[in-house]
């Protein structure tokens, strides 16, 4: 689309240097309209090229989103022991509020999920086939799991703090992006007495081409928020994070 919009300005551009070469033609007789004529189609045409070198800056940083096919399915499979590992960052802020040991968010892309699944077939005793991954695994999208603040090891229940929302914002955290879909999965742990409890977290999808228009492409810093029963808090993804995000 960008590239019609500017092939539309460029012949709007030919348009005008055609009626200007007209009207230069007419008035051969006075030098100062020729030369201001001149002066106007040199305008136009630096007017043109700055369009176009701003308009490939934009595109700058930014990746085709695509469902992945089948040759690049079959080689995440073949190398999900040695490569492809998710991104996860954990951190310590339940501690310090009584809120449990803090929240752990895994990020995954697609080809990081579709490791995670060749790895829990793995475990199951067989290998991941291409029939088994269904369109949806495939597709382009951000997955993010939350993990609630358990509470450390012979604490009570209310010393933690379940998962309730997750979302995306923008490095300046002014724009937000809510999920796709959010699945909700209960984490067990133990507390006082070895009695066993669930809490809740959450496996919120989100769509990578909106998250790439919330960053402005795909080199922008951006952070997860998770907001819990207790506390909330915003994981920072920073560019040093973006190997374990491979597109």
């Amino acid at each position: 689309m960008i590239v019609l919009q500017y092939a539309d300005i460029m012949m709007a551009s030919t348009r005008v240097r055609s009626r200007m070469d007209v009207d230069l033609s007419r008035m051969a007789g006075s030098r100062t309209l020729v030369s201001s004529a001149k002066l106007d189609r040199r305008r136009l045409f630096v007017f043109s090229c700055l369009l176009f070198l701003l308009w490939g800056h934009s595109l700058e940083g930014q990746s085709p989103v695509a469902t992945l096919d089948d040759a690049t399915v079959a080689e995440v499979i073949q190398d999900s022991g040695t490569k492809w590992a998710p991104l996860e960052l954990s951190d310590r802020g339940g501690l310090f509020s009584g809120a449990g040991r803090g929240y752990r968010i895994v990020v995954y892309t697609p080809k990081s999920w579709i490791a995670h699944l060749a790895a829990q077939a793995t475990s199951a005793g067989h290998a991941l086939s291409l029939a088994e991954v269904d369109l949806e695994d495939r597709s382009p999208w951000l997955r993010v799991v939350a993990s609630p603040s358990a509470p450390a090891m012979g604490s009570s229940r209310e010393q933690s703090s379940e998962v309730q929302r997750v979302f995306v914002l923008d490095s300046r955290r002014q724009k937000r992006l809510s999920p796709l879909r959010a699945r909700l999965f209960n984490q067990t742990h133990r507390v006082i007495l070895g009695a066993v409890r669930s809490l809740r977290g959450i496996e919120a999808t989100f769509r990578l081409a909106e998250l790439d228009a919330l960053r402005g492409g795909n080199r922008g810093e951006f952070f997860v928020r998770v907001e819990g029963a207790r506390y909330s808090k915003d994981f920072k993804i920073k560019r040093k994070h973006f190997t374990r995000l491979p597109r």
